[in-house]
């Protein structure tokens, strides 16, 4: 009998940030976030400002790192297709 793996959240720190973000998914597995393709930043109109293939971010344990310094101060939506999680990161500038 199979089982179905469960993600209970998607968390970011820090957060608000300004340089880099470290993204992890809390789920029943060992690689957790590693399991998905990508990661996409959208602002809050849903239109889609980055999409990253997770294989090419900096690792540690089960979270990834992701250079957020590009962004211009404001509120994005951190997305992982497939696991049905986002969080608001806040992107605020020193």
């Amino acid at each position: 009998e199979a089982t179905e793996t469960k993600i209970s959240s998607l968390t970011l720190a820090p957060n608000p940030s300004y340089s880099s973000v470290w993204i992890s998914l809390d789920k029943n597995s060992a690689d957790g976030i590693l399991h998905y393709d990508n990661l996409t930043i959208s602002d809050l109109q849903g239109s889609i400002i980055k999409q990253v293939p997770i294989e090419a971010l900096p690792v540690r344990g089960s979270s990834i790192q992701l250079s957020i310094r590009d962004l211009p101060e404001g509120i994005y939506i951190v997305q992982v297709p497939g696991s049905g999680q986002s969080e608001r990161l806040l992107v605020q500038k020193p």
